[in-house]
Formats: structure tokens, sequence, C-alpha cells
């Protein structure tokens, strides 16, 4: 009887030690998952709605998508986290993340009619339109962000950037010396010459602040030439700063969003890092533009902005994406018209109607994206201030810990 009981207490410990869940067993959970993620070809997400629309896949598709995000959230709930190393950690939180992200986009998908849509209409008058919102405001903005939420943000910042205006308007007694910041720069010579100023004036101020800078590549600065994008005022892609029509008063604004440290220093460092394949299988543009938007109010405190001109048209801008949020929200969630749009934008920015015009045409055919913005830059600079609480802060180590994942959900940020 005693040898059979050993017999059974031997064979139970030896199918716990080759059973438990392990390190290594993870791993080939990721690799599982990455094949089999790539396997299903899910179209990319874009940026307009529509077009995210018009390629949902057949159902038979979805019921595979369905079918394989359904039993990977099975296998991640048997994951030990205790048993795992900290990079394994985060790639664990990415699997959990983007598996309940895609189940809701295939809940939503399943009931798609397949309807042909105008670019003008928004997803508000879409079957089932403020559910679909609520699904991109996940997937470009972040899993907690809700439309409630966001608009009172909105309107908060709202007063709190009219406050900023109005306290440098106050110190400058010459009004026209403001009128002129608002003109139009249409020299390029003239541009890139002022650009490269900023440049070499923007390395010396964030000198020992940021990780890696002696790593970045050069920044080439052109005029935009893509009718597609001539919308927005400026944007970067490969090493290259595009601009379009650009005011003297937002250049250095422009600047450190796009350039130095903005987006082409983080993009650049995101390429250095050692992140793992799951990392590497997905990207979260709320992280990147609001390291973007967090810069442009970082440098301020960095002694950036050098004349009131800079600071004002670097608050006009922000004043602008203030009032974005909550149309972005009224449009798409609320079911504002055009009008009541405009009669918004009108309420808070005077004068910049075809501006107003045009952004609203932006929020309705990319939902939430203007959001990405001033959240992302807000969740950071929370960080920020938790962070300088605590003894020996310096802005170098705070930039690497927030670097050094890359872009990741700003849920996970903390």
């Amino acid at each position: 009887m005693e040898n059979k009981v050993c017999v059974t207490v031997f064979a139970l410990l030896v199918l716990f030690i080759y059973c438990k869940p392990t390190s290594q067993s993870f791993d080939e959970l990721c690799q599982e998952f990455i094949e089999g993620y790539k396997s299903l070809d899910i179209p990319s997400a874009g940026l307009s709605f529509v077009s995210n629309l018009n390629n949902i896949k057949d159902q038979n598709s979805l019921n595979a998508q369905t079918d394989f995000f359904n039993k990977f959230r099975e296998k991640l709930l048997l994951i030990d986290t205790s048993l795992l190393r900290d990079d394994q950690k985060l790639d664990f939180q990415l699997l959990n993340y983007e598996v309940q992200l895609n189940l809701e986009r295939l809940s939503l998908e399943t009931q798609w009619e397949r309807l042909p849509i105008k670019d003008s209409t928004s997803i508000y008058h879409i079957p089932n339109g403020p559910e679909w919102y609520k699904y991109f405001l996940k997937k470009w903005v972040d899993m907690d962000a809700k439309p409630g939420d966001i608009f009172i943000f909105g309107e908060k910042e709202i007063t709190r950037v009219k406050k900023n205006l109005q306290r440098i308007r106050q110190s400058q007694t010459n009004r026209p010396f403001f009128d002129d910041s608002l003109n139009l720069v249409e020299n390029s010579v003239l541009i890139k010459k002022a650009f490269m100023g900023m440049g070499s004036q923007i390395d010396s101020i964030i000198a020992g602040k940021f990780p890696y800078l002696d790593s970045i590549p050069g920044l080439t600065i052109s005029k935009n030439e893509q009718a597609s994008l001539m919308h927005v005022p400026a944007y970067y892609n490969r090493n290259v700063f595009y601009y379009n029509g650009i005011t003297y008063g937002q250049m250095t604004n422009m600047f450190v969003h796009e350039a130095s440290p903005g987006h082409h220093y983080q993009m650049n460092v995101t390429k250095m890092l050692n992140r793992s394949p799951v990392q590497e299988l997905f990207w979260y543009p709320c992280f990147i533009e609001g390291w973007a938007t967090y810069i442009e109010d970082l440098l301020i405190e960095f002694g950036a902005y050098t004349s009131p001109i800079q600071e004002y048209g670097k608050w006009e801008w922000d004043l602008i994406r203030s009032v974005r949020m909550c149309i972005d929200v009224g449009v798409n969630y609320y079911g504002w018209s055009d009008e009541k749009a405009l009669e918004f934008w009108q309420k808070h920015i005077e004068g910049k109607d075809d501006i107003g015009h045009r952004e609203i045409n932006r929020i309705k055919r990319w939902p939430a994206q203007s959001i990405t913005y001033k959240y992302g830059s807000q969740k950071i600079k929370q960080i920020l201030s938790s962070s300088k609480k605590q003894k020996g802060f310096n802005y170098l180590d705070f930039h690497k810990r927030i670097l050094d994942k890359g872009d990741i959900p700003l849920k996970l940020l903390n």
C-alpha cells in the first residue's frame, strides 16, 4: 500500500513539474499568436472609417478571426504571470489588450450590413454608429477612452488655453504685433533657414534631458506636394518634415512637434529599441501623437519659445485641438450637424471658418483621430507630475522610461 502511494505521489510530482506554465511556454504562445495573427490576413486599420468598413472581410473570415481570438483569450487565462520576465509581462498585457480590442471589432463587423457610405457621412449616421465610434476611440485613443469624458476634458482645455492666450495678449500693448504673426510665410528658402535655426537652438536646450540624442539621424525639411495631405498643416514621414501653409507664430510649435524632440526623435528612438516581435506587431497612434504634443508644452518650460509671438502661436493651435475634441465627440457620437459643429467652432475661434470647415470634414472622415494629440499628452503629463514628486527625479531618466518600450497603449504606460 505504501509503495502504491509513493508511486502515485511521484507521478503527480512529475506531472506538476512538466505541465506547469513556464516562461518558455509563454514564448511559444507568443510565436503561435504571431503566426496565427498574420495568417488571418486582417486588413490594416486606416484613419478613414469608410475604408475600414469597406475592407471588412467575408463571414467565413470573420468566424475564423473570432475563433482565433477567443482561443487565445482562454489560453492567456491559464498563464501564471508570476513566472514571466518583465519583458514577457508587457507582451502578456499587449496580447490581452489586442484580444479584447479585436473581439470588440469583430462583434461590430459581424453585424455590418455592407451598405454604401458617402465620404461626407459621419459615423453617427451609419447603422450602430455610436457603438462604432466607441470602438474607434478605443482603437485610436485608448481602451479607457469614453466619449462623455473626452467632451468634458475638451471643454476644460478650451478654458485653460484661452486663459493662456489672454495672458499673452495682456502682456503686449501692440495688437498689430500679433496680427502680423498670423500671416502666412511663403518663401520656402526663408522657411527652411528659420527651421534650421530653430533646430540648432532646440538641440542646445534639450541636451541632457533626452536619451539617445547623439544617435538620431539628420532631418530633411520639405514643402508638401501630396494633394491628399494638404488639409494638415504639417506631417512627418521617414526622416522628412513636410509643411503646408505656415505662419511665423506657429513655426516653433510645428517644428518641435514634427521634428525634434517630437516625431522625428521619438520614432527613431523606437527603431533603436530591442522590442519583442509582439510589440512590433502593433502600433498605438495616441502614444505617438501624445508624445509630440507633450513636447510642445514641455518646451515652453524649457524656454524654446523665445518670443510672445511663438508662444501665442502654440496656444492658438492648442485651442484648435481643444475645440476639435468636443466637435469630434459631438459630430460622431452625439450626432451634431455640420452647422452645429461650425457654431461651436465659431463660439470659441473667431475669423477662421475656413479652417473650421476643413477640420469638421477631417473629423467626419477620421473619427477619434483628432483626440489622440491632447489625450495622449495629458496622460504623459500626469505621469510626469507624479514622477516629479519622487526623490532624485530628472528628465533624462524620466524620458528614457517613457520611451523605453516604444509606442504602447496608454492604459499600460503607467
